[in-house]
């Protein structure tokens, strides 16, 4: 469903303000669900990376994963690799 902007905050610094230069980006990790400042997260997310989801259609945006799902992505990956395992995060 669609979320209410005002319900979403920086899983970091718990923050719900946003601006131009540090705007608020929604993880695209399946079911995650996790915000973060552009800055709040290492490394900081780029403001065209920002631009370009907010300007796209639906489905045509480049997808961001914040840094839990980039974790278990790259532990999966290992897992598969290793074991021969055909996991993915969906």
């Amino acid at each position: 469903g669609a979320l209410d902007s005002d319900n979403i905050f920086c899983a970091v610094c718990k923050n719900y303000e946003s601006t131009d230069d540090n705007d608020i980006i929604l993880c695209d990790g399946s079911r995650c669900g996790r915000a973060y400042h552009q800055h709040c997260v290492d490394p900081p997310v780029p403001h065209s990376l920002v631009e370009e989801k907010e300007n796209a259609e639906e489905g045509e945006e480049e997808s961001w994963w914040c840094p839990a799902c980039t974790c278990k992505d790259e532990i999966l990956g290992h897992l598969n690799s290793q074991f021969g395992f055909h996991y993915d995060l969906e």
